[in-house]
């Protein structure tokens, strides 16, 4: 009898997982990454007089494929996204000098959503794995949170990511390595559609 009564509840509680619908789809749009001001210059061991301002919001673009399903009126979506970004960095040592360094990752999100008529909130994280960058990480992870507006198959979401993590990468002024540690925050404009 007991047997019978824990299997009937197992049942039950794996019913909305196995008839769940997971829908492929793609995601693209554009993010702004604030870089902050918290650097860190290490030339040879010493510290550096030199003066480097990266503080402005630097622009990028995003895309890739996504999976989502919906599980007791949860919104659950994750996917393997190629982000692509240009860091500006100014020099003002001896004149003003104009530094671009790009960066781009692997990106897996996995987030968490409840919708509201026509709109979901949600929260998760953002794994990054640095490709074609001169990073010393291989991997970060950060907090995703933001709202999305759908429309049948078509989202359109704004997300906003608080990395922990410092990101340290090396820069050349003027001939010399400078390597520099920084947080990496984000803010994603985006839209997707999901094939049904």
């Amino acid at each position: 009898m007991r047997s019978s009564l824990l299997t009937c509840a197992l049942l039950l509680f794996i019913t909305p997982f196995v008839s769940a619908q997971f829908h492929l789809g793609v995601k693209f749009g554009v993010q702004t990454t604030n870089l902050g001001d918290n650097i860190t210059l290490d030339f040879n061991n010493n510290a550096s007089n030199i003066n480097i301002d990266n503080t402005n919001l630097n622009r990028g673009f995003h895309l890739g494929p996504i999976i989502a399903t919906e599980i007791l009126n949860i919104k659950i979506e994750s996917g393997l996204l190629f982000n692509f970004s240009q860091t500006q960095i100014k020099e003002f040592d001896q004149g003003l000098n104009t530094i671009r360094k790009n960066i781009s990752t692997f990106d897996i999100p996995l987030t968490v959503g409840i919708p509201f008529l026509f709109l979901d909130f949600h929260a998760g994280v953002l794994g990054h794995k640095y490709i074609l960058s001169n990073t010393t990480e291989d991997l970060s992870l950060g907090f995703l949170f933001g709202t999305g507006l759908n429309i049948k198959n078509i989202s359109f979401d704004l997300d906003f990511e608080l990395n922990p993590n410092k990101v340290s990468y090396v820069v050349d002024v003027e001939g010399i390595p400078y390597q520099i540690e920084e947080f990496r925050h984000q803010v994603f404009l985006s839209a997707s559609y999901l094939f049904k």
